[in-house]
Order: C-alpha cells, then structure tokens, then sequence
C-alpha cells in the first residue's frame, strides 16, 4: 500500500472534489475567465509583433510593412467593439494568409514550434 497524505476528501473517496460538488468552479475555469476578461485590443501592439514575427522569418521589411498595413486594415473592420484575443488571432490569420504563406504557417503554430 502507498504511503500518502489524505485530506478528509480522499478519505470519502471523493478526490478533492467538494467544490467542484458545491459549483464552485475550477480553478483552470477561473483563470481562463480572467485571461479572457482582461484582453485589451492593441492594434500596434499586434502590427509590431507581425513585423517582428516576419522580419525573424527572413521577410523583407518593406514587403512586410506593406502587407501588415492591409492585414491590419481588414482585421479593425471585421472585428466588432471588445474582440477577444482568439477573434483577433483568428482574423489575423484569415488576412495574413492571403499574402504570406510562411507567416501563416508561424502563426497558426507558434505555440508548438521550439
């Protein structure tokens, strides 16, 4: 048998669910509330980190500049009055993927990329 530390809730063999059992949420549920809720749209925050992104991919600067500037354009109108960070990452993409295949490839997986 395993030597380990119990709490009354393992012991009722209820694995420390009691929140979660009363509604309590999670706190894997709070943070993303509070990650989704604290999201101010920047666009020139977003447009210098396109350039970055682009110039760390070998992309002249001139042609990025000028593609971003469209890309920007068309992603202010289509995104309503308090976007989300995933609306404003998805209409990024659906923009840029018109004029950088490369840069649309980084994006969609940057998370993943080492």
């Amino acid at each position: 048998m395993r030597n380990r530390k119990t709490n009354r809730a393992s012991k009722r063999g209820l694995g420390g669910r009691i929140g979660v059992m009363r509604g309590e949420k999670r706190a894997s549920e709070k943070s993303a509330e509070r990650k989704a809720s604290e999201y101010v749209y920047n666009a020139e925050a977003v447009r210098k980190s396109l350039v970055r992104d682009a110039r760390a991919l070998g992309i002249p600067a001139g042609s990025a500049e000028a593609f971003i500037r469209l890309t920007m354009e068309a992603v202010d109108k289509s995104l309503g009055e308090k976007p989300t960070e995933r609306e404003v990452n998805r209409a990024v993409i659906r923009e840029i993927k018109k004029y950088s295949p490369d840069l649309t490839y980084y994006l969609q997986h940057r998370d993943e990329i080492i």
